[in-house]
């Protein structure tokens, strides 16, 4: 293929993503024109108009028929007060320890992150009630801060994740596998956290009070409040590693089990919580498959003028060394990060990186773990940070000092893609214990 052929249909297609998005365009729109565009300018109305069966077929999906599920199961957790009391129960337990109640923090995000799949819901999930009661109690607003940006995050990593479920989606990969995959490298960057916020307590003891160590009752209670959210971490989970369920089906289980624990509890009533849930999963998977929609085209337009083959072939072929590439990688997704969206960035890139990720003879499942660590960290990077503007809605605190408070934690995930690079195994260990492949 002459080089003309690929560079021409690259610039346009450059051009077009550089104009719509800095003329404040939706990322659906944006990549959604620049597709059809391409198509008709590159390779005829034909191919413009078979757009219409690449939405078809990118939405006849069983695999992302788990998307609206797992954010059902999400939301009826939220508006059901069963976070809240996953804050109260696991504040019962971290007496004693350096840094006190900012370990409920991460803790509490890590939990909630396993029933979510959301890094927003979980920020503002657990934000909501750890912000007033921390900071009342004498604790450091941006350690306080900070903690809560950097360790929502873990609903992005920590299965059953929407980033994981939408990558194997669009990649063809075993969700079942991804979902295993994120499991050790959420808990250790929860770990990770937690071991920074004991040492800067302990170093600088005037950041957290001393939290005195509850009484076994109370913590027997605690572990009474945790118990719903256990069960359902159990029944989706442990459905999908023993291949008793497919992640799909595990979402559909995991939903009816979040209602029937909400209905338990009767501290609200069912009918609002399911009608706050439905109405908010409407809206979410609305943006969510809008968004994959105009992925699908503009990846049909980029494979069609032949540019994800040619990339990966000319980049294959470079005289460095793979980690050099992957290396450069990393860096386009710290940098898209700052610009757009979770989501949005995956769906932009993947046509283009997955070939060369596979033409380097990377495992997909690895790369799909630490593409989603680079994503959890573009949730927490300014201009466009989620969870900083989440956490800014919550506590009415200056944005500044949100970034602040979360520049430590995003260097703490940048450790762990440095971890998970230089060993993969911390990612494949999990999927490869298994007891069957599932997608």
């Amino acid at each position: 293929m002459d080089i003309m052929d690929i560079l021409v249909p690259s610039i346009v297609a450059f051009l077009c993503l550089a104009v719509f998005l800095l003329s404040g365009q939706l990322i659906a729109f944006t990549l959604g024109l620049t597709g059809i565009i391409l198509l008709y300018t590159f390779a005829g109305a034909s191919y413009a108009y078979n757009s219409i069966n690449v939405i078809y077929s990118s939405l006849n999906s069983y695999t992302l028929m788990a998307v609206p599920m797992y954010i059902f199961m999400g939301t009826v957790i939220l508006h059901s007060g069963i976070g809240s009391d996953l804050y109260t129960g696991v504040s019962r337990w971290i007496g004693g320890l350096p840094g006190g109640l900012l370990h409920t923090n991460v803790i509490s995000c890590a939990i909630f992150a396993a029933v979510s799949g959301s890094s927003v819901a979980t920020a503002a999930t657990i934000g909501t009630v750890a912000y007033p009661h921390q900071t009342k109690l004498g604790y450091n607003k941006r350690l306080v801060l900070g903690s809560l940006a950097g360790s929502g995050t873990l609903g992005l990593l920590i299965p059953p994740s929407i980033s994981l479920l939408v990558y194997g989606a669009l990649v063809g990969v075993s969700i079942g596998k991804l979902f295993m995959g994120g499991m050790v490298p959420g808990i250790g960057m929860a770990v990770i956290f937690s071991i920074y916020i004991a040492l800067k307590c302990k170093l600088q003891p005037g950041l957290a009070p001393t939290e005195a160590r509850a009484s076994w009752k109370m913590m027997l209670k605690g572990l009474y409040l945790i118990g719903p959210v256990v069960v359902i971490i159990l029944v989706v989970l442990g459905g999908i590693y023993t291949g008793v369920m497919t992640p799909t089906e595990a979402a559909g289980v995991g939903s009816a089990v979040a209602l029937i624990v909400a209905a338990l509890r009767r501290k609200v009533k069912i009918w609002t919580v399911l009608q706050q849930s439905l109405m908010e999963t409407v809206k979410i998977c609305g943006m969510i498959f809008i968004v994959i929609m105009a992925a699908f085209i503009l990846g049909y337009s980029l494979t069609t003028v032949g540019l994800p083959r040619f990339l990966a072939t000319f980049i294959t072929g470079l005289p460095v060394h793979p980690l050099v590439i992957m290396a450069g990688i990393y860096l386009l997704y710290i940098m898209l990060g700052c610009l757009m969206g979770a989501i949005e960035m995956m769906v932009l890139t993947l046509s283009v990186v997955f070939p060369v990720i596979i033409n380097l003879g990377f495992d997909p499942i690895w790369f799909g773990v630490t593409l989603t660590m680079l994503i959890e960290l573009a949730q927490i990077t300014p201009p466009v940070g989620y969870n900083l503007f989440v956490l800014h809605g919550i506590t009415k605190q200056p944005i500044g000092d949100i970034i602040r408070g979360a520049v430590p934690f995003g260097l703490l995930l940048l450790l762990g893609v440095g971890v998970v690079t230089a060993f993969p195994s911390v990612v494949l260990w999990l999927p490869n214990m298994m007891m069957k492949p599932i997608s």
